[in-house]
Order: structure tokens, then sequence, then C-alpha cells
């Protein structure tokens, strides 16, 4: 027990350390790795081992105690006080079976009599199912570590980036998915998004079917999960219409960083920045009130075609003309026409066989904890035996080793003072 408790304690410290984030340093691999270590894998089969071998031998010797009760007198007992003696006649007490077992049923314990050489014996017992908790809460271990070596050997665990309008082939299927649109759901009048949804196109043997991924709510492909896990969005590129005082002068379509001249103006532009809702706070620094494209803006750098090194000035273009009561328009202005971009959604693939594993085995260990603390199995045994001086009979009450051992000895108390009074045992 000693061992077993000490790998118990082994393999609980090193997956709470498999738990740690990754800019934990500790040791000089990362946390996770430590999953993937042949040590925990001979450690978890070799308590899987040990708990389905207790499990088997625990299993086949309570199902004979089932089967056969009596076999309380092989198990360890110890006496409930001093043997009572009574003056009737041994050959009487089958004549009193009905009575000993209404008194001992009135206590809710099932009971079976049954002749020996010399003697009468009563087995009793109450809660008998709750000698299962033990075995139960091993076999929840024994099931899952089995299903941690099946998680080991044979998962898939992992994140994809899916663009939008790209297919993937899911690993060890045949399965293809496309992720057709990806969209940020807001409730109308509200800042904040309600929720992410991937929607997706599967083709699994030639059956077509769309899904629609939302966080928290995954979608099963066959054997494989997935979970909406994040977003990111790629800039394709920024429709401008260019003015000059106040006068449009041409339509561009610019690329991030990409440099473009204009047809009709010997200049040069390059979309530098994009704030997708643009705010300036008090010290005059530009950033995002939100990652969503509410309020965006363009960081227009402009290069003369002479220099097209030399950066001449920059200017934010806007998705309306910004203009000043007062002032004269800018020489060149910039409207943003549209934001041409692309979502590339982030979904986590789960391929896990051990998963049913696990959860059968806290099912397991749940039902079996639940057992050992409230369902408490007690058992006593009644021997009534000739006295060979007198003709009388003489009873012993032994009791079976229980956790509750107050609770068995109040009902042996009730149940001893009841037969003594219908027995008429002298001095009770």
């Amino acid at each position: 027990m000693r061992l077993i408790n000490f790998l118990l304690i082994l393999l609980a410290v090193a997956s709470a350390f498999g738990t740690f984030p990754h800019s934990f340093k500790f040791l000089p691999f990362a946390s996770e790795d430590i999953f993937h270590h042949g040590w925990f894998l001979i450690l978890l089969g070799y308590l899987a081992l040990l708990s389905g071998w207790y499990v088997v031998q625990r299993t086949g010797r309570l199902l004979r105690e089932i089967r056969y009760p009596t076999l309380l007198l092989s198990t360890p007992i110890q006496p409930m006080g001093p043997p009572k003696k009574f003056g009737a006649p041994f050959q009487l007490i089958p004549t009193h079976k009905r009575l000993i077992v209404k008194i001992i049923s009135d206590q809710r314990y099932d009971s079976k009599i049954e002749k020996k050489t010399a003697a009468y014996i009563v087995s009793a017992w109450k809660n008998r199912w709750g000698i299962w908790g033990g075995a139960l809460i091993h076999m929840g271990f024994s099931v899952v570590f089995l299903g941690g070596l099946l998680t080991f050997l044979f998962s898939d665990v992992r994140d994809l980036m899916i663009p939008e309008g790209e297919t993937i082939t899911l690993s060890k299927s045949q399965t293809k998915m496309k992720l057709e649109k990806f969209a940020v759901l807001f409730n109308s009048g509200e800042f904040k998004p309600e929720n992410y949804v991937s929607h997706l196109l599967i083709e699994k043997k030639g059956k077509i079917t769309r899904k629609s991924l939302l966080v928290n709510h995954p979608v099963k492909i066959g054997q494989a999960k997935l979970f909406q896990m994040r977003y990111r969005v790629e800039i394709l590129s920024v429709g401008l219409l260019v003015y000059q005082r106040g006068k449009t002068v041409e339509r561009i379509e610019l690329a991030p960083k990409e440099k473009k001249a204009l047809s009709q103006v010997p200049l040069l532009l390059e979309v530098n920045d994009i704030i997708p809702d643009f705010m300036m706070n008090k010290e005059g620094a530009v950033a995002s009130r939100t990652p969503y494209f509410r309020n965006p803006a363009a960081l227009i750098s402009i290069y003369s075609a002479d220099e097209p090194e030399k950066l001449d000035r920059t200017i934010w273009a806007f998705p309306d003309l910004v203009s000043h009561d007062g002032k004269e328009a800018e020489e060149w202005s910039f409207v943003i026409e549209r934001i041409k971009k692309r979502y590339i959604s982030g979904i986590k693939l789960s391929q896990d066989p051990g998963v049913p594993f696990a959860y059968t085995g806290f099912i397991f260990l749940i039902l079996g904890g639940f057992i050992s603390a409230f369902v408490i199995p007690r058992q006593f045994m009644i021997l009534f035996k000739p006295i060979s001086e007198g003709g009388g009979t003489q009873m012993e009450i032994f009791c079976h080793r229980t956790k509750d051992i107050f609770g068995l000895q109040r009902d042996l108390s009730v149940i001893k003072s009841k037969l003594s009074g219908a027995l008429e045992v002298p001095g009770a």
C-alpha cells in the first residue's frame, strides 16, 4: 500500500505539473511534455494493471460472500459481550425461528438460519451491496488509467487555423472540411460580441453537410470533436478615394505595406497601419477601442515619385472625409471606400479515444465513493448451542468488522435485549 500510495501521489504531481502554462519554467522541457515521456506511460500502465487485478480478486471474493452468507464464519469476527444463557431447551429453537427473524428484520436486517452440528447459526446482514464501494473505486481508477493510456498512445489534439474559403483534410479520416464563412455575432446596439461562428462545409464519404461551430457549442464529426477557440483577421487590401484640395482625383487599391503610384499625380502611396476601431487618448496616442471594425482608420504614407524611399508625410484616412470649419482643405486627403479582409478561424481538433474511458472511470469513482461513504454494510452472527449442564441454551453474538461499529453496536443492543426478553434469558 505504501508503494501504491507513493505512485498515486507521483502521478497526481506529474499530472498537475503538466497543466502549467508554457511560461512556467521549472524544468528544461515544457510542462505538457511530461505526458509524452515513457516513464509516464509505464506508470499509467502499471497502476491500471494493479487496479484491474485488485478488482478481479475483490469481485470474485464478494460474489462468493453474496452466494454464501455464512462465510462470515471464516472472516474476522469478534464477540459482542459475554454469552447469554436461558433455560429453554435447545430443541425448541426451531419453534422460535419466526420470532427470531422478526426481531432481526425490525432493525432492517435480512437473515438466514442454518442448522449446524449441535448448533443453530443465524447470519444477518444490512446494506450488503455496500461492500462493492471499494471495488467500484478501484475499477474507476483502472478505467481512468486505461483512458490515459489510450490518450497517450492514440490521441490527436491540435490547433487549426483555417482561412475563409480554404479546405483541409482531417487526419486519420477521409473527411474534408471547408470554412465557408466566419462571422462575429453582435447583439443589436451592443459593442461586445455575443458569439463567434464558423460556417463549415463537411464532405465525408461523398456526403456533404453544413454545420455551424460556435463558442461552447462543439461540433462532432465522426470520432473528431471541433471547438471554436479564437480567430484573427487578415487584411487583403484597402480601397481608397484620393482627394486633392477636396476634389476627387482617383481610386486606388492597396495591400498592406504595398507601395503604388497614382496614375494622375507623381506620388506613391503606402498603407502603413490599419486600426479597426480608431480612438485617440488624452495624450494623443492612437489606439483601437475594440478589435472589431466599427470605426476603421488607415495610416497612409506619401512618397514622391522622384524619391520613392523618402517619406513626405503620413495622413490618417477614415470612412468619411474629415474637415474642420474655418480651415482650408488639405492638399491631400483620403477616404476609406472599403476594406477587403478575410477571417481565419482558430479551431481545436480533438480525437481522443481515451475520453469515454475517462468519463466512465469518473462515474465509477463517484458511485464507489458515494457507496463507501453512505452505504456501510453491517453483518453479525448469532450462535445458539446447547448447554451440557441443565439442558438450557446459550446465545452468543459475533459481529463482522465494519466502519460503522457504533451503529452496529446500537442495533445489536436492541436485538439482544428483545431476544433475551422473548426467550426468557435469566438475568436479562
